[in-house]
């Protein structure tokens, strides 16, 4: 028999289903385990909301605010989630396929495990962020930065990291196998045990010393 707290939630689903939760107000809400599927929250607030295993797939999250909101095993593959702000939000296990990340904000959030794969990423903010162990599978990402990020056994394998940052980012053990680093800035980065077999990297990549073995320097990179 279903308690209060769930014929809640199902009622909550089915409105938003019905009209949408466009600017909705949805702080702190309890949507655990839930299909939300192709629901558009562009703009809703969804400061400390619990979406705890739901799956967002083909969700509108343009603007919206997951800040400290927990989407641990959340699955959000198609999601298109444009100046999305997931600050200090729990994100452990969440997986990501053929979506849009642009301009989205993971300042200070936990995302052990994160799976994102082939999909466009540009000019998102992943500083200070737990991505230990996450994978960034055949992803393009772009203009972003891992400032003091903590992704040591994270995996990049042919993702084309073109001009991102991870100044002062612990990447031990990560895998940088047959990805792009053009422009990327890598100097001031943690790198003992990672793997760059395949890597190509340019004139404009800054490493600390000399590029790593198993790197290769492309002169013209295509365009």
């Amino acid at each position: 028999m279903a308690t209060d707290p769930e014929r809640e939630a199902a009622a909550l689903v089915q409105s938003l289903r019905k009209s949408g939760g466009k600017r909705a107000d949805l702080r702190g809400v309890c949507l655990k385990n839930k299909d939300l599927a192709d629901i558009t929250l562009s703009g809703a607030n969804l400061e400390n909301a619990d979406l705890s295993g739901s799956r967002l797939i083909g969700c509108g999250l343009a603007y919206v605010n997951l800040t400290r909101a927990n989407l641990s095993n959340c699955v959000l593959d198609g999601a298109f989630a444009q100046k999305a702000c997931f600050k200090r939000a729990l994100l452990n296990g969440v997986r990501m396929r053929e979506g849009i990340l642009d301009s989205a904000d993971f300042t200070d959030a936990v995302a052990e495990g994160l799976m994102l794969a082939d999909m466009t990423a540009i000019r998102v903010n992943f500083g200070r962020a737990n991505l230990k162990n996450a994978k960034f599978l055949d992803v393009g990402l772009s203009l972003s930065s891992f400032a003091k990020a903590d992704a040591s056994g994270a995996d990049f394998s042919k993702s084309r990291l073109h001009d991102v940052s991870f100044a002062r980012c612990n990447l031990e053990g990560s895998n940088f196998t047959k990805a792009e680093l053009y422009g990327a800035k890598l100097a001031t980065a943690r790198l003992e045990g990672a793997q760059f077999n395949g890597a190509k990297y340019d004139a404009r990549t800054k490493w600390k010393g000399e590029p790593p073995r198993g790197s290769k320097f492309v002169r013209k990179p295509d365009a």
